[in-house]
């Protein structure tokens, strides 16, 4: 993979931009970046100057605000210059949104929303919501689950279609009832709930179909049944869409008394070299670790039924991130960050899953990381990785102000092909 960048996310006049980890999609006339939060700058050189002694000043300081804030994102349009994306009319605020196209061209978005319980003793509550963007119009939001806590972004919980249909996986909490994992599918116009207990404290679910009508389930966490303590694990379920309860869980992985981060599922086209399959990519944390030291990925040849061997690719330096996304041609792409985000010392870092082995780790000119990076799939080749750098603070520039970077990835780098 070859990569073309860094990109500043700038205005027509030159104002940075920042969309955090955004989902990225190619329209006719550019690139859409969905993620939140999301703003521009006032000035090329300033992020929020103070309006001046005038109401009329006041007037257009409020004005500038509504413009450079409260957004879902950016489009990128002719020239790679950015333009703000409005959120729905009736939302101020969408919290860790994740997109998806269907193959229709409608764009789903589902994030969370935080409210204040009823009575102060009880705790805020969580609220799923999803909406369409249809061309430049959305649709009204609609509530679809809610608990006392919601674990949801792009890679705690999972969002995809199946032709028309929505499909939307994600681990939930309740004080009264404790924790499991939430379905929620719109099928034929008509949205149903599910949902299955597990006692071992999910946090991180990733789902694909496996068919018209079954997905495969992988998911992170402990292993109550173990009879010997243990950190946190790869569970997998198959199940159909129309089931109202689904089997139980079935552990593909053990991780001891360490733990697996950031698990992603991918569908695989056949190859000269690997039948067509689903690929299971994972990290290991070492207990008491806050970084991944070792990259899995495992493959299944039966839609998940059973699985082969995990393929371990060992990192020199220690990472505090991992993105992902796969080409048509089923590679599967990673980016990591190793040393810690924000520090001087963090850089870009990238690899593949290619032919049922990894490539080598190759590492990114792309300077210091201050925000976890995104990776998407824009087309058949073309991969669109984002992430953000932040300058030094200064009386115009807050350091918690930062500055979008994108590059795109292709395995040729043809600026032709963007």
């Amino acid at each position: 993979m070859h990569w073309h960048g860094p990109l500043p996310l700038v205005t027509v006049d030159g104002r940075p931009g920042y969309v955090e980890a955004p989902t990225a999609f190619r329209i006719r006339n550019g690139v859409i970046l969905l993620g939140a939060p999301s703003f521009f700058w006032a000035t090329p050189e300033a992020f929020d100057p103070s309006p001046g002694p005038r109401s009329s000043d006041t007037i257009a300081y409020v004005a500038r605000l509504r413009e450079n804030h409260g957004l879902l994102g950016a489009v990128l349009g002719p020239g790679d210059k950015a333009s703000g994306l409005r959120m729905p009319d009736s939302m101020r605020r969408m919290t860790r949104p994740v997109a998806t196209r269907a193959a229709d061209g409608v764009v789903h978005v589902v994030w969370i929303e935080s409210r204040p319980a009823s009575k102060a003793e009880q705790p805020d509550i969580r609220l799923l919501w999803h909406s369409e963007l249809r061309g430049d119009r959305w649709t009204a939001p609609k509530k679809l689950y809610s608990a006392d806590i919601l674990y949801w972004s792009s890679t705690r919980g999972a969002l995809f279609t199946i032709g028309k249909d929505v499909h939307v996986v994600l681990p939930f909490f309740r004080h009264d009832s404790g924790a499991g994992i939430a379905y929620v599918r719109r099928i034929s116009g008509r949205w149903s709930v599910g949902s299955l207990p597990i006692p071992g404290l999910p946090s991180e679910v990733t789902a694909v179909r496996s068919g018209a009508d079954s997905i495969v389930v992988a998911f992170v966490a402990s292993d109550v049944r173990a009879r010997v303590p243990n950190g946190s694990h790869v569970f997998v379920i198959r199940a159909a869409t129309n089931d109202t309860a689904w089997p139980l869980p079935r552990r593909v992985q053990w991780s001891g008394l360490s733990g697996a981060r950031y698990p992603k599922l991918f569908r695989t086209p056949a190859t000269s070299k690997s039948p067509r399959g689903l690929v299971l990519v994972w990290g290991h944390q070492p207990r008491g670790a806050l970084t991944i030291d070792t990259i899995f990925a495992l493959a299944s040849t039966d839609d998940g039924l059973t699985w082969g061997s995990a393929s371990a690719l060992s990192l020199s330096g220690k990472a505090t991130a991992l993105a992902m996304a796969a080409d048509r041609h089923g590679v599967i792409h990673v980016v990591g960050v190793s040393g810690r985000l924000g520090s001087s010392n963090s850089a870009l870092f990238s690899t593949s899953w290619r032919d049922n082995e990894w490539t080598p780790v190759d590492s990114l000119a792309f300077g210091a990381i201050e925000t976890m990076p995104s990776l998407s799939s824009l087309d058949g080749d073309t991969l669109f990785l984002s992430w953000a750098q932040a300058r030094r603070a200064s009386t115009t520039v807050p350091a918690s102000a930062p500055i979008g970077r994108y590059a795109y990835g292709s395995p040729e780098c043809k600026e032709s092909s963007r």
